[in-house]
């Protein structure tokens, strides 16, 4: 967050901006303790690096939050981009517990600017899915 603080927060150069959050960490975290909850958050962020372009910039935003930056991407190219990272986090796994079925809730947003209002329109679309998620 840091990072993203000192060197990206005035950015205007953000094409696509998308929110992952970790669904049920919570629950992984109460249920498996910390290292395991620490060990879910690597797996989820080695997922979504496996499927991203080398301009792209994950950072862990909050607890279980990632921000995604995707510069000079169109919609339909960060729609894809999301459905892979979401798939590929769904198949993740925790070596030692093979049991814990991983899942992320991603909202993202094109060519919003500026960057904070970006951030705030893929957060609340990333909460939009996951609402529609759990009907």
């Amino acid at each position: 967050r840091r990072y993203y603080e000192k060197f990206l927060a005035d950015s205007e150069q953000v094409g696509g901006v998308a929110m992952i959050d970790v669904d049920h960490f919570k629950e992984v975290n109460d249920r498996f303790g910390h290292l395991v909850g620490d060990k879910a958050l690597q797996a989820v962020a080695k997922a979504v690096q496996s499927n991203l372009r080398e301009s792209d910039i994950l950072i862990r935003y909050g607890g279980d939050e990632f921000l995604l930056l995707m510069p000079k991407i169109k919609q339909e190219d960060m729609d894809k981009v999301i459905d892979r990272v979401w798939n590929a986090v769904s198949a993740a796994k925790v070596e030692s517990h093979p049991e814990l079925e991983l899942s992320a809730s991603i909202g993202g947003v094109c060519d919003v600017h500026p960057l904070t209002e970006a951030i705030r329109r893929a957060d609340a679309q990333m909460y939009q899915n996951k609402a529609k998620r759990k009907k």
